[in-house]
C-alpha cells in the first residue's frame, strides 16, 4: 500500500494594495471622520469663544438699549425696571457716576455697593470699568472681555456730558466651567470617534472590497477558459447586477465556445467526407481509369459533385459567419419583398424544369418591408431549397406572400413526411436534419440556421408548423413599411 505525504505551503500573507478599493474606501471613511472631529473641535472649542463673544455683544447691546429707554421714561423709578430685566436675564446692572477714575454707584442690581441706608457709595474703577469707560466715549457702546476680573462687559453713556455710564455685566466661571467641560468631553469623543470611524470605516471598505474581489476572482477563472464558473448573485444592488451580467456573458460564451467546436466538428467530418471520395476518385482516374473514357468521365463528374459539395458548405458557413457577425449591422431600407420573393424563385426554375418540381407561387403585387434585402433573399431562397429538399413524391412546393393586418407573411410549404415535437425542438440548430428527407438538392445542414439568424436580427416572428404525414410549412412576417418620401 503506498502513501502520499501532502505538505501544507505555508499561506502567504496578501500585501496591502495601497490603490485597491478596500485601503481607499478605509482611508476615505477614516479621513471624513477626522475632518467630522476637527469641524467639532473648531466649532465647539477653538471658535467657541468668538462665538460667545458676538453673542454676548448683541444680546448686552439690546438690554442696554431697553435699559436706556427705561431710564430716559422712567425717572426715578427706572430701578424697579431694572430689578426686574435683571431677574429676566440674569446680568449684573450697575449705574455709575464717573468722575476721573472714581465712580459713585448711582444703581446697582446686585445692592452690594449700598450703605445700610441705601445712599450712593463712591468707589475707585477698576481695570475693567475704565476700559469700558473710555471705549464708551463717543459710541454707541462698547464691549469687553476682563480676563482679570472674569467679566464679560458692556458700557455705554445715558447722558449727553458722558457721565453716566450704565454698565451690563456677567460672570465668566460659568462659560469657563464649561468650556473645560466641553474640551473634556471632546477629547473623549475624539477617542471615540476614531476608533468607530476606523473600525466601521474598516468593515464598509471590506464589504465593498469583498463583493468585487469575489466578482474578480470568478473573473479570473474565466480567462482561463472555465466556463462552468458562477458569479455569485448577493452583496450591493451593483454587485448582484454586475454579477447577473457576468453569469448571462459565461453562460453565452459557454454557448459560443460549445457552437464553434461543434462547428469545427462538424465541417470537419463534412469536409473529410468529399475530400476523402475526391481522392479516391483522382488515384483512381491516375492509376487504373485514365486510358477508359467512359470510366473516367463518370468518376470526374463525382469529383466535380463532391467539389461542387464543398463550394456549398464553404459558402454557407461564410453566409453564416457573417449575417452573425453583429459588428456589421445590415444595410436596412424599404424594398418590396414580392420582387424578392420572385427572384429568389426564380433560381429553381432550371430544377423545376430538369426534376419535375411543381412550385407554385401566390404572391401580393406589393409588399413593403424594411429590412436588408440581400440578406432577406437569402432567408427566401433557403426556405424554398429547403422544402423542395424535403417535399414529398408529388414535388410540390406552395410559396405564398400576403399582406395580413399590418404585417407581411411568408409562408413556404412541403408535402413530405412532415415533423415531430421532438424534431421541431430541433429543427434551427446547425446541421440537424430530419431522419427521413429525399436529398434532392445538395444541402449542408446549416441553411435552416442562417435564416433563424437572419430573421432574430429583423426582430421578425418566424416559426414552422408540421403534420405528419402532410408536410410541414415554413414562415415568417415583417412589419408592412412604408414607402421612403
Amino acid at each position: 500500500m503506498w502513501y502520499t505525504l501532502v505538505m501544507n505551503k505555508p499561506t502567504e500573507r496578501k500585501k496591502l494594495d495601497l490603490h485597491g478599493i478596500r485601503f481607499g474606501s478605509w482611508l476615505a471613511f477614516l479621513m471624513f471622520g477626522i475632518f467630522i472631529i476637527a469641524f467639532l473641535w473648531l466649532t465647539q472649542v477653538v471658535f467657541l469663544q468668538v462665538y460667545v463673544n458676538k453673542t454676548k455683544q448683541a444680546d448686552f447691546a439690546m438690554v442696554a438699549r431697553e435699559l436706556e429707554r427705561e431710564y430716559r421714561v422712567g425717572g426715578d423709578e427706572y430701578r424697579k425696571a431694572f430689578d426686574r430685566i435683571s431677574n429676566e436675564t440674569g446680568y449684573t446692572i450697575d449705574v455709575l457716576q464717573i468722575e476721573g477714575v472714581r465712580g459713585t454707584v448711582l444703581y446697582a442690581s446686585s445692592g452690594f455697593r449700598f450703605g445700610d441706608d441705601s445712599e450712593p457709595l463712591p468707589f475707585n474703577l477698576d481695570s475693567g470699568t475704565r476700559t469700558v469707560a473710555e471705549g464708551a466715549k463717543g459710541s454707541e457702546g462698547f464691549y469687553n472681555k476682563d480676563d482679570d476680573a472674569m467679566q464679560l462687559m458692556y458700557g455705554v453713556y445715558l447722558d449727553e456730558d458722558e457721565t453716566v455710564l450704565l454698565v451690563v455685566s456677567q460672570s465668566t466661571q460659568l462659560l469657563e466651567s464649561t468650556t473645560r467641560i466641553l474640551r473634556v468631553q471632546m477629547v473623549i469623543a475624539t477617542v471615540v470617534i476614531i476608533v468607530l470611524s476606523f473600525c466601521v470605516s474598516f468593515l464598509l471598505s471590506s464589504a465593498l472590497s469583498q463583493d468585487l474581489t469575489r466578482l474578480s476572482n470568478a473573473a479570473t477563472r474565466l480567462t482561463k477558459d472555465d466556463y462552468s464558473v458562477h458569479f455569485d448573485e448577493k452583496g450591493f444592488s451593483e454587485a448582484k447586477e454586475l454579477a447577473k451580467t457576468l453569469n448571462y456573458a459565461t453562460s453565452e460564451i459557454r454557448k459560443t465556445e460549445e457552437l464553434r467546436r461543434e462547428l469545427i466538428s462538424n465541417v470537419s467530418h463534412d469536409l473529410r467526407t468529399p475530400l476523402t471520395i475526391i481522392k479516391g476518385y483522382a488515384e483512381m482516374i491516375r492509376d487504373l481509369t485514365g486510358d477508359d473514357k467512359e470510366k473516367r468521365e463518370e468518376q470526374l463528374s463525382i469529383i466535380i459533385k463532391e467539389t461542387d459539395r464543398l463550394s456549398a458548405l464553404v459558402s454557407d458557413v461564410l453566409q453564416l459567419s457573417k449575417v452573425q457577425n453583429q459588428t456589421t449591422p445590415p444595410e436596412m431600407k424599404v424594398f418590396d419583398l414580392a420582387e424578392t420573393v420572385r427572384r429568389a424563385g426564380n433560381s429553381f426554375d432550371l430544377l423545376a424544369l430538369r426534376d419535375g418540381y411543381d412550385i407554385q407561387f401566390d404572391i401580393d403585387d406589393y409588399s413593403l418591408v424594411a429590412g436588408c434585402e440581400q440578406q432577406l433573399e437569402l432567408v427566401v431562397y433557403n426556405l424554398i431549397g429547403n422544402a423542395i429538399n424535403y417535399t414529398g413524391a408529388d414535388k410540390k412546393v406552395s410559396v405564398t406572400l400576403k399582406q395580413e393586418g399590418d404585417k407581411v407573411v411568408f409562408k413556404v410549404q412541403d408535402t413530405g413526411e412532415g415533423m415531430d415535437e421532438e424534431q421541431l425542438r430541433h429543427i434551427w440548430q446547425r446541421y440537424y436534419r430530419a431522419s427521413e428527407h429525399k436529398r434532392s438538392v445538395v444541402g449542408t445542414g446549416l441553411g435552416l440556421s442562417i435564416v433563424q439568424s437572419v430573421l432574430s436580427r429583423h426582430q421578425a416572428e418566424y416559426g414552422v408548423e408540421s403534420t405528419i404525414g402532410v408536410g410541414s410549412t415554413f414562415w415568417f412576417a415583417l412589419p408592412f413599411a412604408k414607402a421612403d418620401g
